[in-house]
């Protein structure tokens, strides 16, 4: 039996493993902690919003696009007075209203008549954070559309609907939707949200013209605030035309007696426990109006079918709108796929960091955890990198600013080969692939060579610094001054060069960060560039090792927070991953 050790316990991770397990191999998975589901709203996100460059027509006429750009059904347009006026009243406060759930405002989605049979229309949001992104109604068309230096370019269409059927067999009923349409549904600060697989219990929040909505919340849950949500989905025209219409009611009924503040976990076993969705309903029911759909904190039970109950109890259909984390929806795929792994006999370690590597003339033999008493070691075949990005410490940055991969110390750089990148690309300014991918390998380092009180660095450390690479501060963004990296520059080279601006440079091109704080931030791009098999590669573009494979996070060349695009992501690299495993120890 083929032995594969996967380290992480993500989306990712757990995919992988799974599907190496189901076909026979002897799977070893390793995670410090939980993975970062339970953080996660518990939807799946396979492409929400791309460049404009990258979305030629997704279904839609020529004259659907002009239309969409013109400003006509789309929310956030210059109006005749020349302000960007936003739902909440504030111009340009549309982001604020939904910064963490994406590039478009509150009011830049919206959906059609009949989502399932008519997706809703691509529209440019001209919102100053969105920067002409577009909203995308078909995501697996957007995927085979993606930009060469996108994950999505080495991944493949195919590899994602691959890994969409697949999470969608193992989840057993917990996702439904169609990987060729996004369906737009409330957050948790009334913005509107695209995404292509939901759980049953969100659906009926699906945003569409006439739709009335209830919003409920719990006087004693802090983290849902009704009149929020419903004041601006009820101000957020629709792209297609037309409004949802929604108000606010509050009910006090306590999770746990005596506590006046509970979480969304105390709520949610409070739901699983036997009649409290009775008692909830009881106090609903009174409030109704004929026609309303409930709308819900997303806390109805960890284990149990809570919205069904509340649903038949109440005449109205139910839906849940996801809270800020940790996320009882995230929570319940975590807990479906874990149970699957173990299921299918994969040996889950919790609790140790992977802190050593073991390799000889390019091939990984073992890693070892740093576990009590002794290191652990862990010998396999294959290795599955999938712990994430920044957000999990797999991309760290120390004080110095250099960015590195901090399992194998593998390159970090983009993720795919492409001849130049598109306007839209964070990586524009550069050149061809090759000064990219060298750019991009050193852009760390050119975050370290700004100006040394940044990062506390005396003047003697930065000139050792700067002895390297050509670089200098061009501009100020929060704060954060930018460096501009060129090209290495010798040793003889007379210093008093190295603080100009080259002649004809782009100096916000290699800019860690960038003014605008919604547009595509270039470091947050940063991560371990991959081949279609998804194996790592050196700066010369060969794999690093040969039984080495990465999936997930911690591939860079994507923008997750703001395409919408993570979970498509790691379902598509993982499946890919696994299945190249397995036809290769076959």
């Amino acid at each position: 039996m083929n032995r594969v050790v996967i380290i992480g316990a993500g989306l990712a991770g757990l995919a992988s493993s799974l599907r190496l397990a189901q076909q026979g191999a002897d799977v070893t998975l390793l995670a410090y902690g939980l993975g970062g589901l339970p953080l996660s709203t518990g939807l799946i996100d396979v492409y929400g919003y791309a460049p404009t460059t990258e979305v030629s027509h997704h279904g839609m006429s020529h004259a659907d696009m002009s239309h969409s750009a013109s400003g006509t059904g789309t929310i956030g347009s210059p109006s005749s007075d020349g302000m960007n006026h936003s739902p909440m009243g504030i111009p340009g406060a549309q982001g604020a209203a939904s910064s963490a759930e994406g590039p478009g405002h509150a009011g830049s989605t919206g959906a059609g008549s009949d989502i399932a049979a008519a997706p809703f229309r691509i529209g440019i949001d001209h919102s100053p954070m969105s920067q002409g992104d577009t909203r995308v109604a078909d995501p697996l068309t957007a995927v085979a559309e993606a930009a060469p230096d996108h994950p999505y370019a080495a991944i493949g269409t195919d590899a994602v609907r691959e890994g969409l059927a697949f999470l969608q067999q193992v989840a057993d009923g917990l996702l439904v939707g169609d990987e060729h349409h996004n369906v737009l549904l409330p957050t948790a600060v009334g913005a509107l949200r695209p995404t292509c697989l939901a759980q049953p219990s969100m659906l009926s929040g699906r945003c569409v013209d006439g739709a009335l909505f209830a919003i409920v919340g719990f006087k004693r849950l802090k983290d849902f605030h009704p009149a929020l949500i419903a004041g601006n989905l009820s101000r957020t025209p629709l792209p297609d035309g037309g409004r949802v219409q929604a108000r606010p009611l509050m009910i006090d009924v306590p999770a746990r007696e005596g506590e006046a503040d509970s979480s969304g976990l105390t709520y949610a076993r409070a739901f699983d426990t036997p009649g409290f969705a009775l008692r909830v309903a009881a106090e609903i029911r009174p409030l109704l109006r004929d026609g309303e759909t409930v709308g819900l904190p997303a806390v109805l039970g960890l284990s149990t079918d809570a919205w069904r109950t509340l649903a038949d109890q109440l005449g109205h259909p139910v839906f849940e709108i996801p809270l800020p984390p940790p996320s009882v929806p995230g929570l319940r795929l975590n807990d479906a796929l874990t149970a699957a792994a173990k299921a299918a006999g994969v040996r889950i370690v919790l609790g140790s960091r992977v802190t050593s590597v073991r390799t000889e003339h390019g091939h990984v033999i073992s890693v070892s955890l740093d576990t009590a008493g002794h290191p652990h070691e862990y010998t396999a075949d294959a290795f599955v990198l999938a712990t994430g990005g920044f957000e999990s410490g797999a991309l760290a940055v120390d004080s110095y600013g250099h960015v590195t991969e901090t399992v194998f110390d593998l390159p970090v750089g983009e993720s795919v080969e492409a001849s130049s990148p598109p306007a839209s690309s964070p990586f524009v300014g550069l050149g061809n692939t090759g000064e990219r991918r060298s750019a991009l390998s050193d852009l760390s380092r050119s975050i370290a060579s700004t100006d040394q009180t940044v990062f506390g660095r005396s003047s003697a450390q930065s000139r050792l610094r700067r002895q390297s690479y050509v670089s200098t501060t061009v501009g100020v963004a929060g704060g954060v001054p930018q460096p501009h990296v060129t090209s290495p520059a010798s040793s003889s080279e007379d210093t008093t060069k190295r603080d100009q601006v080259p002649e004809n440079s782009d100096p916000t091109a290699l800019s860690p960060f960038v003014p605008n704080a919604w547009a595509p931030q270039p470091l947050f791009a940063l991560g371990v560039r991959v081949d279609e098999s998804m194996q790592p590669l050196t700066e010369d573009g060969t794999p690093a090792y040969d039984n080495l494979y990465a999936a997930g996070g911690i591939l860079g060349g994507a923008q997750r927070w703001r395409e919408k695009s993570g979970e498509g992501i790691a379902l598509g690299s993982a499946l890919q991953a696994a299945d190249t495993i397995l036809r290769r120890l076959a």
